[in-house]
């Protein structure tokens, strides 16, 4: 097996992934590639403290983001600028949007780079749970009333709420019902 290209994955098992002080690791598809790792049955990853990550997943390589995550944590990754990296071909936008169905709990503290949680946002579609903490470069949830619908609850602080952009106010009233300030 050579960089992930064999057909052998040695955790095909794996569900649950903490990756804690991993200075190096930029890309979790890629650390999984270069282990040969699959992330078959991956759901649930929570990363902390890793100084150089910058996006979890690239759909550019042969590690796709895995189609059953559902719950996602991220603490402390001061240079991470998005979650989900998407090739510009409309194979790739496609693929991103049929690998991620189930995300339902995505918790964000102290990303101070990050930008965006990535697209199409019917990659959210299931999405119940949000909290955002310190990530103040995150201005636009990538939620529409269709994919909101499963929303439940949003936590974070009243200045990150308050400084949101909507592409409609309508869309904004509605969500308020799930939101509870964090201080």
């Amino acid at each position: 097996m050579e960089g992930g290209s064999g057909q052998f994955d040695p955790l095909p098992n794996l569900e649950y992934l903490d990756l804690h002080f991993v200075y190096n690791l930029k890309c979790v598809s890629h650390f999984g590639l270069y282990l040969g790792l699959r992330f078959s049955k991956l759901r649930h990853l929570h990363i902390s403290k890793c100084a150089s990550l910058t996006c979890l997943f690239n759909d550019g390589g042969a590690c796709s983001v895995p189609k059953h995550l559902e719950e996602i944590t991220i603490s402390n990754c001061h240079q991470l600028v998005e979650l989900f990296v998407q090739c510009s071909s409309s194979d790739q936008a496609t693929l991103i949007n049929s690998e991620i169905p189930r995300v339902r709990k995505l918790e964000l503290y102290e990303l101070p780079e990050l930008g965006t949680l990535g697209e199409p946002q019917s990659m959210w579609e299931h999405l119940e749970e949000l909290t955002v903490i310190d990530c103040d470069r995150l201005r636009k949830l990538p939620l529409s009333i269709q994919t909101s619908k499963n929303i439940k609850i949003i936590e974070g602080e009243s200045k990150w709420w308050s400084q949101l952009e909507w592409d409609d106010d309508n869309f904004k009233s509605n969500l308020e019902r799930c939101y509870k300030e964090l201080s």
